[in-house]
C-alpha cells in the first residue's frame, strides 16, 4: 500500500520474482502536501526548542526573575510535546526513525522507497502482481503490489475407489524449499 500520495518514479521488481526482505519494490516521489508541511513544522519546532534552550541559558546567566525562567521551561515543555506529536505522526505515515531525524534537522524527504517487509518466519514471498505503472500518480492507501506467501500448498484431486463412487482427496503437503536456490 502507498503510505502517502505520490508518483511512481521507479519499479524495481517484476511479477514472478522472489525478492528478499528489505529489497526495494517501488520508489515514489512524494506529492503529499500534508507530509511536506509536517516535516517543515517538525523542523521549525526543533529549531524553536533550540532557541528556547539558548534563551533559558542566557536568562539564567543574567540573573532574571525565577518566574521568567519558569515561562521558558514551560515553552520548552510545550515544544517537546509538539515535536513528539510530529514524530509520531510521521512514523505512522511510514517514515523511519532515521528519516524523521533527518527531517528534524532540515533534510526533508522528497521520495520514498517501498521495500519487501521482513518476516519473522523467513518465509519466501513472491511478487505476484505489480498494480502500478511508471509515472502513475497513486493515492495514500492504494495497492502498489500483491505479495504472495506460498508457505502452505494445498493439493486437491479426484479419485475413484470403484467406478460407482467418486471420492475427494485433499492433502496438505509441506516441504522445506527455497525459491532463492
Amino acid at each position: 500500500m502507498a503510505p502517502v500520495t505520490g508518483v511512481v518514479k521507479q519499479i524495481h521488481r517484476v511479477a514472478g520474482e522472489w525478492p528478499k526482505p528489505g529489497e526495494p519494490l517501488i520508489t515514489m516521489a512524494i506529492l503529499s502536501e500534508t507530509l511536506h508541511q509536517m516535516q517543515t513544522d517538525l523542523f521549525k519546532a526543533t529549531q524553536d526548542r533550540k532557541l528556547a534552550e539558548e534563551q533559558k541559558t542566557r536568562l539564567a546567566k543574567a540573573g532574571v526573575a525565577e518566574s521568567r525562567l519558569i515561562e521558558v521551561d514551560q515553552q520548552i515543555t510545550r515544544l517537546d510535546t509538539v515535536i513528539r506529536a510530529y514524530r509520531q505522526d510521521l512514523l505512522n505515515r511510514g517514515l523511519s526513525m532515521a528519516q524523521i531525524g533527518a527531517a528534524a534537522g532540515g533534510m526533508f524527504l522528497s521520495e520514498m522507497t517501498i521495500a519487501v517487509p521482513s518476516r519473522p518466519d523467513e518465509t519466501p514471498i513472491e511478487l505476484q502482481e505489480v498494480k502500478v505503472e511508471l509515472g502513475q500518480q497513486v493515492a495514500a492507501g492504494q495497492t502498489l503490489v500483491v505479495l504472495a506467501n506460498h508457505r502452505v500448498l494445498a493439493i486437491e484431486g479426484r479419485a475413484f475407489a470403484d467406478r460407482s463412487e467418486e471420492r475427494r482427496v485433499g492433502k496438505e503437503c509441506r516441504s522445506r524449499w527455497s525459491p532463492y536456490h
